[in-house]
């Protein structure tokens, strides 16, 4: 019972000829890759860096910490509406700082 989030990460990096050969090889996984390339992979967060930026946050490798955390939120439906997204990228950003 993997979180979606889960299974994005790991497949996405994974190319499509290898996934392929997965659902052939492991018949298990295909309700995972059914899912992740009807659905999954194209979801994103409804921020982009020009949203983060006007948030007051600076440009940088945070910027793909916070993206992949929200897309991460997104997927596990944690996250609905643009403002639950800045919330959470402004925790998350306080996070890192408090981090680094």
């Amino acid at each position: 019972d993997l979180l979606p989030s889960q299974v994005v990460h790991a497949l996405d990096r994974i190319p499509a000829p290898a996934r392929f050969l997965f659902r052939l090889l492991e018949p298990d996984l295909r309700a995972y890759l059914d899912r992740y390339e009807a659905e999954w992979q194209h979801i994103v967060p409804m921020l982009d860096g020009q949203d983060l930026q006007r948030l007051g946050l600076r440009r940088g490798p945070l910027f793909r910490t916070i993206l992949d955390g929200l897309r991460s939120a997104r997927l596990d439906g944690r996250l609905h509406t643009r403002g639950e997204e800045e919330a959470l990228a402004l925790q998350i950003a306080l996070s890192e700082v408090g981090n680094g």
